[in-house]
């Protein structure tokens, strides 16, 4: 895969120029999408492509031109595409199972740092969390419930929805053993996620 040519990556990252598949062993080529482009020379950011099968068939997955596109793993065929879900959302996109399907087909989109935002297999928008998004968003089921939370630079939040939170209270515990040890305010059946700011996490009952 090549990424997209960018004089500057610093503040939108870079989308997929070319994908080309070989077969394994020769080396021979079997498909290619896109062109490559002889003046991409350098990367500073992740490339928004990934090989994963969402629907069954064997995919590869790749952000170009402003649109999620889905490719036909052996034979490069324009499966579906539907326009990324807001403006430079392609920094990196990630695979994970915010409603608790039979096996992840949810994808998170995110721009450089501000943003992220989620959607179905076909595009749908599921939630969008403005905060600090770190480098890569990284999907984990903190409260095994089925569904796979989002933790992302210093905060865990927005599974299945956009998570308010109310007001917070100092711990000490950190953010993935507040999720899980500390299982909510008492009485509540809801998990709480932690925040860090500095040396001190913050904990904040969240409705997720």
């Amino acid at each position: 895969m090549q990424p997209a040519y960018l004089a500057s990556d610093t503040y939108i990252g870079r989308q997929v120029q070319a994908l080309t598949a070989y077969e394994f062993g020769a080396g021979a080529p079997m498909w290619q999408a896109g062109t490559p482009d002889p003046r991409v020379a350098t990367i500073g950011t992740d490339i928004p492509a990934e090989v994963y099968d969402l629907d069954g068939d064997g995919e590869d997955l790749a952000v170009m031109e402003g649109m999620f596109r889905v490719f036909d793993g052996r034979t490069g065929t324009l499966v579906r595409e539907f326009p990324v879900p807001g403006p430079n959302a392609w920094d990196t996109i990630v695979i994970a199972n915010l409603r608790g399907l039979d096996h992840p087909r949810d994808l998170v989109f995110k721009d450089r740092y501000e943003q992220v935002r989620a959607t179905d297999e076909y595009g749908t928008l599921l939630w969008t969390h403005r905060g600090v998004t770190g480098h890569r968003p990284y999907p984990h089921d903190f409260d095994d419930d089925g569904r796979q939370e989002r933790t992302g630079g210093t905060a865990v939040c927005c599974g299945r929805t956009p998570t308010p939170s109310r007001p917070s209270r100092s711990g000490s515990a950190t953010s993935a053993g507040a999720a899980r040890a500390g299982g909510g305010r008492a009485g509540s059946g809801r998990p709480y996620v932690g925040h860090r700011q500095g040396p001190t996490t913050v904990a904040r009952w969240s409705t997720m």
